[in-house]
């Protein structure tokens, strides 16, 4: 967190936090496909 904000400083601490949250959020509603072979 701390390395985007200073990489954005126009950023605000709470809206980095609110489109994490929504990332995670839309994460959990969908169903995603790697395009490309994971390393393992």
């Amino acid at each position: 967190m701390e390395d985007i904000l200073a990489s954005y400083p126009y950023i605000l601490r709470e809206d980095a936090l609110a489109a994490l949250s929504f990332a995670t959020e839309s994460f959990k509603e969908e169903t995603f496909v790697a395009a490309f072979p994971l390393a393992g």
